[in-house]
């Protein structure tokens, strides 16, 4: 969660936890400013993926064990009930179904978004004056006591049938180390992919990075939660599908209820796996 509350101008704090976003959306919508700032047009895949971080957060998620989807569970349909409370109240900008992350960080730079969910490299990507404004905020609490978001183990893969294990392991592991400066020089965007970096002068000194490693990434959960945290075939029928896409613009529009849209999604991804074979 990214943050940069005009806390003088709308007497509002930072949120701990579910009743307080909404505290806090209030305060901000009677300036004008949007406390759900998301993107879910074209290319924008954040507002799925929080979509499903709300669920995660409040102890559901997409999959059950059996790796075969099960959104109809009570966690999700609280979350998404709470979404679209969020959109009825005015806290969502009406147009962010539609919007590109383009849009959605341009709605970042005029200040129209005071909190609201994107990567760990928004403010590279919003850049100025307002980047140096932004905070990642601490994770929420959801009305079940849990905590959780949605997070994307990016894979380096190694095989078996090479010429040399060892040799392919050690190129690997030299690759890793000489990644370094995307983060101790913030050159880069998204998170290391060793410990040792994290623990660098360079990159202790981004507060917005080191919260994310440190609160975000122990609760994080892949698609396959809550029934697991390995990834399988069936997670490529939600991520940036367009059965997705319609399950989320759905709920940020403001035109269904938690019920018919998570409906909608698992049947359309229950085909999509059968298809798969």
């Amino acid at each position: 969660m990214v943050q940069r509350i005009p806390a003088a101008k709308a007497d509002a704090e930072p949120p701990k936890d579910w009743p307080g976003f909404l505290e806090t959306c209030a305060a901000l919508k009677k300036i004008g400013v949007y406390g759900y700032g998301t993107a879910a047009g074209a290319g924008a895949y954040t507002g799925s993926h929080i979509l499903v971080s709300w669920m995660i957060n409040n102890g559901g998620g997409l999959f059950g064990a059996d790796q075969q989807p099960d959104m109809l569970t009570d966690a999700n349909l609280e979350a998404i009930e709470f979404v679209l409370e969020c959109v009825g109240k005015g806290y969502v900008d009406p147009a962010s179904p539609t919007y590109t992350s383009d849009n959605a960080q341009s709605q970042w730079r005029a200040q129209k978004y005071g909190m609201g969910f994107d990567t760990a490299g928004l403010a590279n990507n919003v850049g100025g004056d307002i980047a140096k404004q932004l905070a990642v905020g601490s994770p929420l609490t959801s009305p079940a006591g849990k905590q959780g978001m949605l997070y994307f183990p990016n894979n380096i893969m190694m095989y078996t049938n090479t010429p040399s294990q060892p040799a392919t392991e050690a190129f690997v592991t030299y690759y890793y180390k000489n990644m370094a400066p995307l983060w101790t020089e913030n050159t880069g965007i998204g998170l290391p992919p060793l410990k040792s970096i994290t623990e660098t002068e360079g990159f202790r000194k981004d507060a917005n990075a080191v919260k994310a490693i440190t609160e975000y990434q122990p609760i994080a959960r892949t698609w396959a939660a809550p029934g697991s945290d390995a990834l399988f075939l069936g997670v490529t029928t939600v991520d940036g599908t367009p059965a997705m896409d319609t399950f989320t613009q759905s709920v940020l529009g403001g035109k269904t209820t938690a019920r018919d849209a998570l409906t909608k999604l698992q049947d359309a991804v229950a085909k999509a796996i059968e298809a798969q074979g």
